[in-house]
C-alpha cells in the first residue's frame, strides 16, 4: 500500500514500486479520497436538514396543518471511494511515469426528519 497527497506523483510512485518488484508487482486498484471531510460533511448536513425542513413545510402548508418541532432525525450516508484511472496510453518516452487521471468524488448525506404537525 502506498499513499501520496499529490496526484501528479502517483505515476512516479507506481513506477518506483515496479522497478523494485519487477514482474512480481500487481496494481489491483488506485483509490482517491478526501483526507479531511469534516468541513464538507458539516456543510452537507446543514444543507440536508434545511432541505428537509423546507420540504416538510411545503407539505404542511399544502395539508393546511402547522409544522411542529422535529421529533427524530436520522442520517444516512453512502459514500463509496472513487477509483482513479490508469491511462492505457503510455508516453513514448520510457522514462515518463505512468499517467494517472484523477476522478471525482461526491459526498452525499441524506436525512430523514419526522416533524410534529398540528
Amino acid at each position: 500500500t502506498a499513499k501520496t497527497h499529490d496526484i501528479t506523483k502517483a505515476g512516479t510512485v507506481i513506477d518506483a514500486a515496479a522497478k523494485l518488484a519487477g514482474d512480481d508487482i500487481r496494481v489491483d486498484s488506485i483509490s482517491l479520497s478526501i483526507e479531511d471531510t469534516g468541513p464538507v460533511v458539516r456543510n452537507a448536513r446543514r444543507r440536508a436538514v434545511a432541505a428537509a425542513h423546507e420540504h416538510a413545510g411545503q407539505l404542511a402548508h399544502a395539508a393546511r396543518v402547522r409544522l411542529g418541532s422535529a421529533r427524530t432525525i436520522v442520517e444516512e450516508t453512502n459514500n463509496a471511494p472513487v477509483f482513479a484511472q490508469l491511462s492505457r496510453q503510455r508516453a513514448s518516452n520510457d522514462s515518463a511515469s505512468i499517467p494517472v487521471e484523477a476522478g471525482t468524488q461526491e459526498l452525499e448525506i441524506r436525512v430523514k426528519v419526522v416533524y410534529e404537525i398540528a
